[in-house]
């Protein structure tokens, strides 16, 4: 899927940038805190412009954004997953990696999990698998793009 211009939402405190180049670029706000209602919606209107096809997500969050346990467990969902072909993680912070890596471990995603520690890496390597569509999840705290 490619858009045919850039333009962005924001939905349940988190700004939604669609990107034409196909990516869609989810920014968690600071402070946010993520139930499975705001996942559930997030999802559903991303699917809802994006025709139900499977896109890139490029996934991004200020400091002190947390998902519940629900929340968690609904990203990480065949119902999500099934739109995904890989995922990429990037955070620079020990805490996010441990998180990452008790996701990587118990939920067992059915797409490839890579993490890096910087954004430009995991654009690249998201540009690589451009016929392929992925979500990159960080919590880099400044803009990627």
């Amino acid at each position: 899927m490619v858009f045919k211009e850039n333009f962005k939402e924001t939905i349940c405190n988190a700004d939604v940038h669609y990107l034409s180049e196909g990516i869609v670029h989810i920014h968690y706000k600071e402070g946010s805190t993520y139930t499975v209602v705001e996942s559930e919606k997030i999802f559903t209107t991303i699917n809802t412009k994006t025709n139900l096809q499977k896109v890139r997500i490029l996934l991004s969050g200020g400091d002190f954004v947390s998902h519940d346990e629900g929340s968690t467990k609904y990203n990480a969902s065949d119902k999500v997953m099934e739109r995904c072909s890989a995922v990429a993680m990037v955070t620079q912070n020990l805490a996010n990696k441990l998180v990452a890596n008790f996701f990587m471990r118990f939920y067992k995603p059915k797409s490839p999990v890579k993490f890096f520690s910087n954004p430009e890496d995991a654009l690249n390597w998201l540009r690589k698998h451009s016929n392929q569509p992925l979500i990159i999840a960080t919590s880099y705290s400044s803009d990627v793009l």
